[in-house]
């Protein structure tokens, strides 16, 4: 859990270093791009996340 978290807040420093205005050429999309990053990471730790549950509580 520890690690997730060190890595999840690492990658919106990058997003957040990635975006800003000397890199990204700014505008307002920019907020926008910024979310979509964050809800993928977030949504492909998520899905992840439930298949290793789906494993663990298949019965065979």
């Amino acid at each position: 859990m520890r690690a997730w978290l060190s890595f999840k807040n690492n990658e919106l420093k990058l997003i957040d270093t990635v975006s800003k205005d000397e890199y990204s050429g700014g505008g307002t999309v920019q907020q926008f791009t910024n979310a979509s990053e964050y809800l993928d990471l977030v949504k492909s730790r998520t899905i992840s996340i439930f298949n290793h549950y789906v494993r663990m509580t298949q019965i065979y």
